[in-house]
């Protein structure tokens, strides 16, 4: 298992080894409903589209479950980064001392900054984009390689909430700020968030 989801579990699917897709499991015990799931499956599909996603390979209901099968990712970017923080020792965390780290996940934050503007330059709010909700395709950033992989390949999920943005202006501009919002205040909850959160560069709403 990879991440928590609204109301489902996301997990990597392997066959011998090799694990090639994501799928999502969803309770129908919850407030789930059939046009629920739909709407998730094509609100995945509109991010996909602009490539903030992997597009779904195939969605299929059982009794209890749903699933929602897509291409599969590594690692969450709030397990890569806290990876990259290390420990706190006598007043001071890992990346402190190494300028390289520091700068390695001022990068990561920024990329999703971007994902999340990108995704609202083309009218979607994802509605529920925390660290946990990106993944990328390296399950640990140690050298610059996996940095510029991981940079590249970094993609949301879980589009449980994710709608289309209001033809409003005041409206639009409300969401887009909710959107980046959530993103700010899980950054701010980590231990060590709101050393970066002065580095990051947004649009002003």
């Amino acid at each position: 298992k990879t991440a928590e989801g609204n109301q489902g579990q996301v997990y990597q699917a392997c066959c011998d080894e090799d694990c090639k897709f994501i799928v999502k499991a969803i309770d129908h015990k919850g407030r789930w409903t059939f046009d629920d799931i739909q709407a998730e499956i094509s609100m995945q599909q509109k991010f996909a589209k602009n490539g903030l996603t992997p597009p779904v390979r195939e969605a299929f209901m059982c009794d209890d479950w749903s699933y929602i099968i897509s291409d599969a990712k590594v690692e969450t970017l709030l397990n890569v980064l806290t990876q990259l923080a290390g420990k706190f020792v006598d007043g001071k965390w890992t990346f402190d001392r190494v300028p390289e780290v520091k700068s390695a996940m001022t990068q990561l934050l920024q990329r999703a900054v971007e994902v999340i503007e990108e995704a609202n330059s083309h009218g979607l709010m994802h509605d529920d984009a925390h660290m946990s909700n990106f993944m990328v395709n390296v399950a640990v950033v140690d050298d610059e390689e996996s940095l510029q992989k991981a940079l590249k390949s970094l993609q949301l999920i879980d589009f449980g909430y994710s709608k289309v943005l209001s033809n409003d202006p005041e409206e639009r501009a409300q969401q887009e700020y909710d959107d980046m919002d959530r993103f700010f205040t899980s950054v701010s909850e980590q231990p060590w968030g709101a050393k970066f959160l002065p580095l990051l560069h947004f649009k002003k709403y």
